[in-house]
């Protein structure tokens, strides 16, 4: 992420001047995976895998697969873990069809 200088919004260039500024861009991806495919796979190019990184994911499918062994891979960075509050999500219906979803990378998960 260190080569972004600056970000285009509605044709107007903003500089961004600092690393921590740029490590905290808004990453936002789609995911098409299978309903009961339990490893879901985001499209979000130049997305790297850092600790602290947040991303916003659009999920075309309702998830109908296991909640103990979803995973999130993220432009190809590796299958991680999907956790909520340091455990499995409670239901397999929370990453639903149409709905965007926050993800943040705590280094393992």
């Amino acid at each position: 992420m260190a080569n972004i200088s600056s970000i285009t919004v509605n044709s107007t260039e903003y500089s961004i001047k600092d690393s921590f500024a740029r490590d905290r861009l808004a990453w936002y991806g789609t995911c098409t995976t299978g309903a009961s495919t339990t490893t879901k796979e985001v499209t979000c190019a130049n997305y790297t895998l850092d600790t602290g990184r947040y991303i916003s994911v659009k999920f075309s499918n309702t998830n109908t697969g296991a909640v103990a062994s979803l995973k999130l891979n993220v432009h190809n960075t590796g299958a991680k873990d999907i956790k909520y509050k340091g455990e499995s999500l409670p239901s397999a219906g929370l990453l639903a069809s149409g709905s965007v979803i926050e993800f943040i990378y705590d280094g393992t998960n």
